[in-house]
């Protein structure tokens, strides 16, 4: 889901969800039965980096101004 605001919501199986600030450089993952955990995308640790790669990928799609996320490569 992309808000009015920009921020990006990304959901997954199990209750998993990465929520992205408008911008795209700053993330929150939030997963069931356990507290939220947020973080600069660029330093993203391995456990969220796969779900950070789709959610910026559903994010780009749909903003004039892409988020390029070298740890991601």
């Amino acid at each position: 889901m992309l808000a009015a605001d920009g921020r990006a919501k990304v959901a997954f199986a199990g209750g998993a969800a990465v929520v992205l600030e408008p911008s795209g450089a700053s993330f929150t993952a939030v997963g069931a039965g356990r507290p939220p955990c947020r973080q600069l995308s660029a330093f993203a640790v391995r456990e969220f980096r796969a779900r950070l790669a789709v959610a910026l990928r559903f994010r780009n799609a749909h903003v004039d101004v892409p988020y390029w996320c070298p740890c991601l490569e």
